[in-house]
């Protein structure tokens, strides 16, 4: 079958990687504004480790979730190699941040740790909007 198949598995993980996602990106722009009492340096650094985090769970979902439903060997792939971009950025970025414009290591590992705290919290989280959740059955 070809074309556009909506799948409320596939629509619901997206909307949940997205909430993780601005999360994971709006914890970047707190500790960065945090970490701007202490140097811009560690400002930047903080933010880079914790937005490096929120923009590999974009491209993991980007990648893990696509619009038209796939096969199961294909959804397989799609996940796996989602998560492979998401270590793969996150990694160079680290690199690019320690060993190419030195960094403060500390800000940066704490940004990336306060990201990788925030995707339970964002997970747990049950949206706020009228109308994003199946309607519940009475019984």
């Amino acid at each position: 079958m070809t074309g556009l198949t909506v799948i409320p598995a596939l629509a619901s993980g997206r909307r949940l990687a997205r909430r993780i996602a601005l999360t994971q990106l709006a914890v970047a722009g707190v500790l960065a504004a945090l970490f701007l009492l202490a140097s811009p340096s560690s400002a930047l650094a903080a933010g880079l480790g914790a937005g490096a985090l929120g923009l590999g769970t974009w491209v993991s979902a980007w990648r893990g979730f696509p619009q038209r439903a796939p096969g199961p060997s294909d959804a397989l792939w799609a996940l796996a190699s989602g998560l492979l971009l998401k270590i793969l950025l996150v990694g160079f970025v680290l690199l690019l941040g320690l060993g190419v414009w030195r960094l403060p290591p500390l800000p940066l590992l704490l940004g990336v740790f306060a990201a990788l705290l925030a995707f339970p919290v964002a997970a747990a989280l049950t949206p706020s909007s009228a109308g994003s959740q199946p309607p519940q059955s009475r019984h």
